[in-house]
């Protein structure tokens, strides 16, 4: 009962089980415990625990709020492996927000952080390219998604695969779409990830143009996400099917534009994934 560190583990037990309010209150016990023992690991990580429940209902406030004393005591107590993960939960939390400058000051803190050839340096590239990717930033987005491919298990190398399609259809690499848009669909109908990839790849074919093939894939996506109730999915294939629709009647089309400007953070992050382990 006295167990900063019980207290943290039965808190994710609570949280991976969906019982938030044990976790949230398991969480709480756990601060109070660690700040009495001085067990500062326990203190930051319990903090950032709190932080990911807060996000997971979508209150964004409490949970930078959560975060950003963890990330205090992190830096109080001198816990440069816990601040790294601390900058990453903030970049994430600002990413769905909507706050594109503090989520890339983040991301650049995070990398810097974790120092070169740190294992997390691959999850934060990931997650890095993704938000590069959903603002149209495609010259980010394509050289981390290619030099993180080859590292990733089968099951999730498919929506690496996906990625890599919807940013060289962004790019205008009509080649390597091709090739991208093969293996997705050379992809086993029951990996988790595949629809995830369909969906990437069916943007990538509306930005090249390719409407005939966009509307394929999005109509499949719509099938299989229907299946699985998965809303947001269905929401965003039927968002691309009107794309479509008016690309195809003559309307300009609300696509994305590609940004051709390049981030530092693009650099750094290449740089340091040579030194990362696969």
């Amino acid at each position: 009962p006295g167990s900063p560190s019980y207290a943290l583990a039965a808190a994710r037990e609570c949280r991976d089980a969906g019982e938030h309010e044990d976790a949230e209150a398991l969480y709480n016990r756990a601060v109070a415990l660690a700040r009495q023992a001085h067990d500062w690991d326990s203190y930051v990580r319990a903090h950032a625990g709190l932080g990911k429940l807060a996000q997971a209902r979508g209150a964004y406030p409490a949970a930078r709020k959560s975060h950003l004393r963890a990330l205090r005591a992190a830096e109080r107590h001198r816990l440069g492996y816990l601040r790294a993960m601390v900058l990453h939960e903030l970049f994430v939390v600002e990413v769905d927000c909507g706050n594109a400058a503090p989520a890339e000051r983040y991301a650049e803190a995070a990398a810097e952080a974790y120092g070169r050839g740190h294992a997390m340096l691959r999850v934060l590239a990931f997650d890095v390219a993704g938000f590069w990717m959903s603002q149209a930033r495609y010259a980010d987005a394509l050289p981390v998604f290619l030099r993180i491919l080859p590292t990733l298990g089968p099951e999730v190398q498919v929506l690496g695969w996906g990625d890599v399609a919807r940013a060289a259809g962004g790019t205008g690499e009509a080649e390597l779409f091709e090739r991208a848009y093969r293996s997705v669909a050379a992809a086993p109908a029951g990996l988790p990830r595949r629809l995830d990839a369909l969906r990437e790849t069916a943007h990538g074919a509306l930005l090249l143009g390719r409407l005939d093939l966009a509307e394929r894939l999005a109509r499949e996506v719509v099938l299989l996400a229907r299946g699985r109730d998965d809303h947001k999915s269905v929401f965003v294939a039927e968002a691309l099917l009107e794309e479509v629709g008016a690309r195809r009647g003559g309307a300009p089309g609300s696509a994305e534009a590609a940004l051709e400007l390049r981030s530092p953070l693009s650099h750094s992050l290449l740089d340091a994934l040579d030194a990362a382990p696969a």
